[in-house]
């Protein structure tokens, strides 16, 4: 008896899941049909969610400018790093600012140290670099590894040392190339070497204003050469959009030409010197324009083994 009792309670109690079961479904079932016919039209629901997605940006925005400063490298951080390039670093050397808008790396740059914020270093060809120092601050906005990864992909790398929000890494490449010559430091009158942006980055390049009709001659004498002239070059902003043609010529005869236009940009270029490698020669470097006028040219030209 006691066992027939327990079998019709349990079943009982069965019984009595199922239909709470059942009317939890059947609620949910008339709540969602309602909720479908009570459905705003489609441009209110648009708006709506518009709204939401505003919210949300607005508050991730406060919040990470809450706590930007923190990320941010602050007066010592400066300091530091100005001591240790001062006491580690050698003219020639190459500082790699990551990410770019780290401008103020210029002020802690020792002297004869070029400063490079690039934010594609693959497109760079680093001529005449031995060593190469990455200031980066990994926890600002935009940094990345692309910058690390390029210099790594070129040397071996020396441990990383934190000072504060800034992280400095030296890196010696493992094959520099050593140009023989640049004509932006051996620039006559009435060219100069000068820093100017060009390919969206600050550049030291030779700074040449050839006039319409009138062509631009430059003297390099015993120059030595390799089995290359390469570099790059642009126009500088300015009246007129004429093309400028460039031709080099090695003892008197042209070894190669390249012509510019405004919508190049930061040109690469190259001309073979095979012929004249491994001794002194005469360079001349003639540009002209065949507009009404021509803008100033940008030009980084190199001497390569």
């Amino acid at each position: 008896m006691p066992a027939r009792l327990l079998a019709r309670a349990l079943a009982h109690l069965r019984d009595l899941m199922v239909m709470q079961v059942v009317g939890w479904l059947q609620a949910a079932r008339r709540g969602l049909a309602a909720a479908w016919v009570a459905r705003p039209s489609g441009p209110r629901a648009t708006a709506g969610l518009t709204l939401l997605g505003l919210a949300a940006v607005a508050v991730a925005s406060l919040l990470a400018q809450a706590g930007l400063p923190g990320r941010l490298p602050g007066p010592l951080d400066w300091q530091a790093t100005a001591a240790l390039l001062a006491r580690d670093a050698r003219p020639g050397d190459l500082l790699v600012v990551s990410p770019p808008w780290l401008e103020r790396a210029r002020e802690v740059a020792p002297h004869g140290v070029r400063v490079l914020a690039a934010a594609r270093l693959d497109l760079e060809p680093l001529h005449g670099v031995t060593r190469a120092w990455l200031l980066s601050a990994p926890a600002a906005p935009l940094a990345g590894w692309a910058t690390e990864a390029s210099l790594a992909r070129r040397a071996t790398r020396a441990d990383p040392q934190r000072l504060g929000a800034l992280e400095v890494i030296r890196f010696d490449l493992s094959a520099p190339a050593q140009p023989l010559a640049s004509l932006a430091e051996r620039a006559p009158p009435p060219a100069a070497a000068a820093l100017r942006e060009a390919g969206g980055l600050p550049r030291r390049c030779l700074v040449l204003a050839p006039a319409p009709g009138a062509p631009l001659v430059l003297a390099f004498p015993a120059t030595r050469l390799g089995r290359t002239l390469a570099g790059h070059a642009a126009l500088l902003p300015g009246a007129g959009d004429g093309p400028v043609r460039l031709a080099f010529q090695v003892d008197g005869a042209e070894a190669g030409a390249v012509e510019l236009r405004a919508a190049d940009g930061w040109l690469a270029w190259q001309v073979d010197t095979g012929a004249a490698a491994g001794g002194v020669h005469d360079l001349t470097l003639v540009a002209t324009t065949a507009g009404d006028a021509a803008r100033p040219v940008c030009l980084e030209a190199l001497a390569l083994p």
